[in-house]
């Protein structure tokens, strides 16, 4: 990881509230955080039906292998379709700051240790707390991760830490990483922890998901091939537990409305999202997956840059393009 990773701002002694000190060294850093239309509170929507978050909720990091200069240490051939690969191809900026991101965690941890990676974190999800009660959000939300999944131990204790520390924010989660995820764990009141499946690493993430009493986020391509899968989970772990579809995979992306399939009105209902108005993402207005939500597992439809054959939202671009902009060395 180069050093021109790391998001420094020269300037004041004072950090600014987007700003963050290494205990260590003294520099700035700047964290992005997310304006992800799904997971905010609150959107405006486009006359053409798309929708621009008003507030960011959500916390990104690369995706791909830690070698290629990503976090995510647990992918499978699945993981060729990543969402999130799509975004770093299509959003030269999210995938800069995706990346600044994990370099400035690093970074603070070797400079500054465990407390200056937990007071970056806490301050992160501060920040996006403050923006949304200051829109009237009465239950502010903070999604990890848009983008990536817990690279080392460390950082899954400094994430735990900083939910600990934000008991009026709702977080949740979702990782492939089986074995970081223990490091979450026991999961506060206010953090709902996902484990990550697909049709490559199912048998193992169901145990897994047993033996932590864990729900399941399931990728699959279509309807039946969940069905499939499930089924093969449920004779590989049969405590796991019962799914439902992530309605924006599902029936919002068939109901023909002409709002962007993850986004519903104020008000929650589908219906009630029209161009020009004001909305909120998917995930806020489910709360599936949030604390509080059912206490079912999920199934995620075919969403991403295997929607789309030939486009560039495919993991092995998302790493190609990210060392051709020499993000890493």
């Amino acid at each position: 990881m180069t050093r021109r990773n790391v998001s420094r701002v020269a300037g004041p002694k004072v950090a600014a509230p987007d700003q963050v000190r290494c205990t260590g060294c003294g520099d700035f850093f700047r964290f992005m955080l997310h304006h992800d239309s799904k997971t905010a509170p609150l959107v405006k929507i486009k006359d053409n039906g798309s929708a621009l978050a008003l507030v960011p909720n959500a916390f990104p990091l690369p995706v791909g292998p830690l070698a290629g200069g990503g976090s995510c240490d647990a992918t499978t051939a699945a993981c060729v379709d990543c969402y999130a690969a799509n975004l770093e191809n299509l959003y030269s900026n999210f995938a800069k700051g995706a990346a600044a991101n994990l370099a400035a965690l690093q970074h603070l941890k070797t400079c500054g240790g465990q407390s200056a990676v937990v007071a970056a974190l806490v301050q992160c999800v501060t920040r996006s707390e403050y923006l949304q009660r200051a829109h009237g959000v009465t239950r502010p939300s903070f999604r990890w991760h848009s983008g990536g999944d817990i690279f080392a131990t460390w950082y899954g204790r400094a994430i735990r830490a900083a939910v600990v520390a934000s008991p009026g924010v709702d977080h949740w989660i979702y990782t492939r990483d089986i074995g970081k995820v223990s490091s979450l764990l026991p999961a506060p009141d206010n953090l709902r922890v996902f484990l990550s499946a697909d049709s490559e690493n199912y048998r193992k993430v169901a145990r897994a998901a047993t033996r932590h009493g864990l729900p399941v986020a399931l990728l699959a391509d279509d309807a039946p091939a969940a069905v499939a899968l499930w089924a093969r989970i449920a004779a590989a772990a049969p405590g796991v537990s019962q799914a439902v579809t992530c309605p924006a995979s599902g029936k919002y992306a068939r109901d023909r409305h002409p709002v962007a399939a993850h986004v519903t009105g104020l008000d929650r209902r589908r219906s009630s999202a029209v161009p020009g108005g004001l909305g909120m993402g998917a995930c806020i207005a489910c709360r599936l997956c949030l604390p509080g939500g059912l206490d079912r597992s999920i199934t995620f439809l075919l969403h991403g840059g295997k929607a789309r054959p030939g486009a560039p939202g495919r993991l092995g671009a998302a790493v190609s393009v990210r060392v051709s902009r020499a993000v890493v060395s």
